[in-house]
């Protein structure tokens, strides 16, 4: 495929959705990407459903057990014409077949090897089991999700999966471009612990009451800011998400919510005054009820006209139909023999000298491993 990756060669060993991810992002900007799969588990597998027939668009395919040593010599084979080798073996799987990072490198110098696991190639937790959601939930990130309910709740959307794609895409292009001075490939040690931590340093700095600023239900956290960001329910039943963040903003807030009174006007910057009794009463009991006596549209309107943050929560999908999305060209559709037309999110980011090819649909069959390695150039 075209693009600024053209020439670059990946093969992609991932059962999961991180490893996919990273595959895809280098697919769709022109690298060679070959997805090894394991017999029985051709194109995008029971439990990844209609995802998977996303995340593999753009790549070939074949099948081979890297268990079995036979076959192993087969995906040697691949990574000898490679640039990029993606897996998320595990670290017991990738030692039982000889694939763990200090095994590759001895035998393929030139690789850069991205062994993604759930919490690193050391420490206590090394030998766990590498799920994005049981990563999130003992990582702590499902108890920060706001929502109308107490306690923990499960990630709608796989954002740990993608972070961990992107850490895992930075970190080979890094590689590719220290390897063009020494020569040399690399280990890319890459976690889900990793991609949890890069989303949420904002989450986690140090208060005197040791507790995450999102816990605003009380008095830590928001509880007494002069701030309201936070999801809440309209009349019809939809949510939206504001920030009063900005000159007058929470002021200015609580009048349009018919709370003014006995809100003060304040100097600026408006959070470093906290609220009193009465206002952080009306901030955090009161406010909420008021958002549900009028649908979102409504609110979502005399906000903007506020001049104040807001954005609808959407259901899972919904973005892909927003007019800004579709404005932008990032919508894509591509054919598909087992879900028909796939509406989906492309390639975000457009090079002037370098433009991408729109991406092909994935495969639903694995190819002959000859056909696969008469198509990859032997390196130089």
């Amino acid at each position: 495929m075209a693009g600024p990756l053209e020439g670059l060669v990946v093969v992609e060993a991932s059962w999961g959705a991180p490893g996919r991810i990273a595959g895809m992002l280098l697919a769709d900007y022109g690298a060679q990407v070959v997805a090894v799969r394991r017999p029985g588990a051709d194109g995008a597998g029971p439990a990844l459903l209609v995802n998977g027939s996303a995340w593999d668009r753009g790549k070939r395919m074949v099948s081979l057990d890297p268990a079995d040593p036979a076959e192993r010599e087969s995906l040697h084979a691949l990574l000898g014409r490679a640039d990029v080798f993606v897996e998320a073996l595990g670290l017991r799987q990738a030692r039982a077949a000889g694939l763990s990072p200090a095994a590759v490198q001895a035998r393929h110098p030139h690789l850069v090897h991205a062994a993604v696991t759930g919490y690193g190639q050391a420490g206590p937790w090394a030998e766990r089991p590498g799920y994005d959601a049981l990563v999130a939930a003992r990582l702590g990130a499902m108890t920060e999700q706001a929502g109308p309910r107490q306690g923990p709740k499960f990630l709608g959307h796989p954002s740990l999966a993608y972070t961990t794609a992107f850490l895992t895409v930075i970190g080979a292009l890094a590689a590719l471009q220290a390897r063009r001075g020494t020569g040399r490939g690399q280990t890319l040690d890459v976690s889900l612990l990793d991609g949890l931590m890069a989303m949420s340093p904002m989450n986690w700095w140090f208060n005197e009451a040791d507790a995450s600023y999102l816990a605003s239900g009380n008095e830590t956290g928001f509880g007494r800011k002069r701030l309201i960001t936070d999801m809440f329910v309209c009349a019809d039943g939809e949510y939206l998400m504001m920030h009063t963040g900005g000159p007058g903003g929470f002021k200015r807030t609580m009048e349009l919510l018919g709370l003014g009174a006995g809100i003060r006007t304040v100097p600026e910057p408006e959070m470093g005054h906290p609220l009193d009794d009465h206002e952080y009463h009306q901030a955090r009991v009161v406010a909420p009820d008021v958002f549900a006596t009028r649908p979102r549209h409504e609110w979502i309107a005399l906000l903007q006209d506020a001049d104040l943050a807001v954005l609808p929560i959407l259901r899972p999908a919904q973005v892909l139909l927003d007019e800004q999305v579709v404005h932008a060209g990032v919508v894509i559709e591509t054919p598909d023999a087992q879900h028909g037309t796939l509406r989906q999110a492309g390639p975000c980011i457009s090079f002037d000298a370098a433009p991408t090819a729109r991406p092909r649909a994935a495969r639903r069959a694995a190819e002959p491993m000859a056909e696969v390695l008469a198509a990859l150039a032997p390196r130089p």
